[in-house]
């Protein structure tokens, strides 16, 4: 597990392309570009189905979204054990989606839905602190492709 902080756009692009998965523990986002920059050096995400991450994310195709802690979890063990996903299929998919103009036509919109909503909980803002320090906020995982280690 690599923890990181602020990149240079280099920097950052080797990094995902050199990492098997990327983690995004927010529990909160609009428009998540660091999964969107991920995937298209085809490097899947796992994040909470939070929307924005769900805009993106093409479940089991180039990522999972997680409903809770523990499903994250379980669902990061199994992309460990399995690596479901073909790197290429992930980066291809991710442009195709988001190569046009309609698909910028359609990102402005969420913008403005998300934004128009409130999405806020009471007790939403301490249990993200808590996970966040638990997990931290970005995380990107590398484990040898192919390879079977034991989550136990």
């Amino acid at each position: 597990i690599t923890y990181v902080s602020h990149l240079n756009y280099t920097e950052m692009v080797r990094l995902y392309a050199t990492h098997d998965l990327f983690l995004s523990t927010s529990k909160w986002e609009c428009f998540p570009y660091v999964i969107l920059e991920a995937q298209f050096v085809g490097t899947p995400v796992i994040a909470f189905r939070i929307p924005g991450c769900t805009d993106i994310i093409q479940e089991g195709k180039t990522g999972y979204t997680a409903i809770s802690f523990d499903d994250f979890k379980k669902k990061v063990v199994f992309c460990i054990k399995k690596y479901p996903f073909d790197t290429s299929a992930v980066a291809n998919l991710t442009k195709k989606r988001f190569n046009s103009r309609r698909s910028m036509n359609q990102i402005v919109q969420m913008f403005q839905e998300t934004y128009e909503k409130p999405h806020w909980s009471p007790g939403f803002e301490r249990e993200t602190t808590e996970k966040t320090q638990e997990a931290g906020d970005l995380i990107c995982l590398h484990a040898p492709k192919k390879s079977q280690i034991d989550c136990g």
